[in-house]
């Protein structure tokens, strides 16, 4: 029997506070999670609390559901490798003043909260989390050059001359590595004095990215048992049997600032390549933030084809979300949005198609790593069967 400490939900993990209470998970409780090694804990001083990793929160719902599926994912990473019991604490996101709660936070916590019973999960410690400052400033006065760097691998950060650039996607061997070297600073005999009332360990690992292809394709049920939506948060809409359903994110109009690396699928493509397989009379349902002209191209593309077109609306974000999950036939969207990638991957569509425009941008940004990143080839069956992750080419000017 292992011992983990985070809240969850679904029979996975039990309720209880996510910094003091310790839940049991054995390996009947995860099937195919076997720990493969022991961790030696003999140098660990056990007056401290348990190796502690902090996720940093940024973004709305589904970002920040990407970036605790990160830090959770990296827990049973540690428990599968080294039999290695942690506790996952949430640092969430403030204004650029420093001091003022994100407005995006509070929405999406409460969501989280309300609609994923999170409620027992603490949201509240932000920038001022003087803990936090401290254990942080201590943790690099404290360990090498190389051994913060190393750690940093987690979330994708390769050091200068190991790599090319910084927009590597997140691997299995670099986050393999970032583990070894936080195990390693575990078992170091000369740390910094903490507290015995303290809430973060040292060393601690620091969680921060949203890029969870690797972690998913690895844990993928466990994650959509931590995410069980409560279907008392949907709405009275739902996808017919036969219908498709499209998110189209509309980064374009939210985004003053919009890069061609967030390209969508022009109408046309969305009409003839992403939907082309689709006759005359068949249907489609349009999730959008935005119902303005240039939804309206997409809708009027479609029914150019005599494709049945409707477009939900009136919707909460949640509503929405629990809408796509719900998809039967088909659903399609932009991979660089975690709100559809998260719909996705736990929802129950046949087939989900989740594209990307390489367009120039994106060319320029991450070169050959575009396959790695965007066309992601899973190791689960699953998900190889039903989430296709797909290049396609850019026929917009905007570059």
């Amino acid at each position: 029997t292992f011992s983990i400490i985070s809240s969850g939900v679904g029979g996975i993990l039990s309720f209880g506070s996510p910094v003091t209470t310790v839940h049991s998970v054995t390996s009947a409780s995860r099937p195919g999670l076997m720990t493969v090694s022991s961790f030696n804990l003999s140098a660990f001083s056990m007056s401290q609390p348990l190796p502690t990793i902090v996720v940093q929160l940024r973004g709305e719902l589904a970002n920040h559901m990407s970036a605790i599926a990160h830090g959770y994912g990296l827990q049973l990473y540690l428990l599968e490798l080294f039999g290695l019991e942690t506790k996952l604490l949430l640092r969430h996101q403030v204004m650029s003043d420093g001091i003022t709660s994100s407005p995006k936070w509070i929405s999406a916590s409460r969501t989280l909260q309300r609609c994923f019973n999170f409620s027992d999960w603490d949201f509240s410690q932000g920038a001022q989390w003087e803990e936090f400052n401290t254990r942080k400033a201590q943790q690099e006065n404290w360990l090498d050059f190389l051994e913060l760097k190393l750690m940093s691998y987690v979330n994708g950060r390769r050091m200068k001359g190991l790599a090319s650039n910084d927009n590597q996607p997140v691997k299995t061997e670099d986050i393999q590595k970032g583990l070894e070297s936080f195990v390693g600073a575990l078992k170091k005999q000369d740390k910094p004095t903490t507290p015995s009332s303290a809430d973060i360990s040292l060393p601690y690992l620091f969680s921060e990215s949203i890029d969870n292809t690797v972690l998913v394709d690895r844990y993928w049920k466990y994650f959509r048992s931590l995410f069980t939506l409560d279907l008392s948060c949907c709405g009275d809409e739902e996808p017919y049997p036969d219908e498709s359903v499209f998110h189209f994110r509309n980064f374009a109009t939210e985004m003053r600032n919009y890069k061609g690396t967030l390209q969508e699928a022009t109408p046309n493509q969305t009409a003839f390549e992403l939907f082309g397989h689709l006759r005359a009379g068949d249907r489609v349902a349009i999730t959008s933030r935005f119902n303005n002209e240039r939804l309206q191209l997409y809708v009027n593309a479609l029914r150019a084809r005599q494709i049945n077109v409707r477009v939900i609306e009136g919707q909460s974000g949640i509503q929405d979300f629990c809408f796509l999950t719900k998809a039967k036939q088909e659903l399609v969207g932009n991979f660089q949005s975690t709100f559809v990638f998260w719909a996705a991957i736990l929802g129950n569509a046949r087939k989900a198609l989740l594209y990307t425009v390489d367009s120039p941008s994106l060319k320029e940004r991450f070169g050959s790593t575009r396959k790695d990143r965007f066309q992601y080839q899973w190791n689960s069956d699953s998900l190889r069967d039903r989430v296709i992750l797909m290049l396609i080419e850019s026929e917009s000017n905007d570059t």
